[in-house]
C-alpha cells in the first residue's frame, strides 16, 4: 500500500521514486531487514526529498533547501503528546518555537491546511519541524516515527505542507 501511493504520487507530481532494501546485522547475528521509500519531487524550483525508512526505526524525513534574500526566521515544532493534550485547556496539538509569531502563525495555518492537523489530532503523527537559515540558504527539515496506524496518509498531506512552505517562503523572503 505504501509503495503504490508512493508511485502514484511519483507519477502526479513528475517525481522520481526508488526503493532501497537492505539487511543489517542485528543482535546475537540476527539480521534485520529494511526498505526505504524514496521519493524526490520539484516544486517551484525546489527539491523536496522523501523519505520513509520501514524495519530499524522506522521513521520519515522529509527535507528541502532553498536561496532566501532575506533571512527566514527559526522555526522549530513539535506536537505535544496526547497525554499533554488530554489534560490540558489549550487543544491546539502544536508547541512552537520561533520568533516571529507571523510565520509561525502562517505555518500553523499550512498544518491545517494540508490536513496534518487531522491526522495530529487522528493518530498519534507526532512530527517534528525545523527550519534553519544559514548565510542565505534555509534548511527546513520534518521527521515522525512511522509506527501510527494508516501512515500511508501521511504522504500527500506531508507533501502539501511542504509545498505550501515554499510558497510562503519565495512570496515573503526571496526577491
Amino acid at each position: 500500500m505504501i509503495e503504490s501511493n508512493f508511485i502514484e504520487i511519483s507519477n502526479v507530481h513528475n517525481g522520481v521514486f526508488k526503493k532501497f532494501d537492505t539487511k543489517v546485522n542485528g543482535n546475537l547475528g540476527s539480521k534485520i531487514f529494511i526498505t526505504i521509500y524514496s521519493l524526490q519531487l520539484k516544486h517551484d524550483g525546489i527539491d523536496i526529498q522523501i523519505d520513509y525508512e520501514f524495519g530499524n526505526s522506522n521513521v520519515a524525513e522529509i527535507t528541502f533547501e532553498m536561496d532566501t534574500d532575506t533571512k527566514v526566521p527559526h522555526f522549530e515544532m513539535r506536537t505535544r503528546d496526547h497525554f499533554s493534550r488530554l489534560f490540558s485547556f489549550n487543544k491546539n496539538p502544536w508547541k512552537i518555537e520561533s520568533k516571529k509569531d507571523i510565520f509561525a502563525s502562517k505555518v500553523i495555518d499550512y498544518l491545517d491546511q494540508s490536513n496534518l492537523k487531522y491526522l495530529a489530532n487522528k493518530e498519534a503523527f507526532e512530527p517534528i519541524l525545523k527550519g534553519i537559515d544559514a548565510n542565505g540558504k534555509y534548511k527546513f527539515n520534518t521527521k515522525f516515527y512511522l509506527g501510527f496506524n494508516n501512515k500511508e496518509e501521511s504522504l500527500l498531506p506531508i507533501i502539501t505542507f511542504h509545498q505550501l512552505l515554499i510558497n510562503h517562503i519565495k512570496k515573503n523572503y526571496c526577491m
